[in-house]
């Protein structure tokens, strides 16, 4: 999955700078590590449609470390993110 993420233009040594959640590496994942999984997830979200990615998260991105509320709320976001990418069929269906 790393190599994927890498092959998409994911730059872990950038995110590890400026993300500061722990290495971004193959085994990040081992132990929870809900910080770096959003980060993935926005790196994910923007590479399928970025205006659309900008648009919503513009309030809450990037998340400041350990605000649980911002944290909730990207979450939420995400799940409505996803449900217009599915209606716009760049997702597959029902992965909501």
């Amino acid at each position: 999955w790393f190599s994927t993420l890498l092959l998409l233009g994911f730059d872990a040594a950038q995110q590890d700078r400026r993300q500061r959640c722990g290495a971004f590496a193959p085994s990040m994942f081992a132990l929870g590590n809900v910080r770096g999984a959003e980060v993935v997830v926005h790196f994910l979200l923007a590479r399928l449609d970025p205006a659309l990615t900008e648009a919503t998260f513009r309030a809450v991105w990037p998340l400041a470390p350990n605000d649980r509320k911002a944290s909730a709320e990207f979450r939420r976001l995400v799940v409505g993110e996803l449900a217009t990418l599915e209606q716009r069929r760049k997702v597959p269906p029902q992965l909501v």
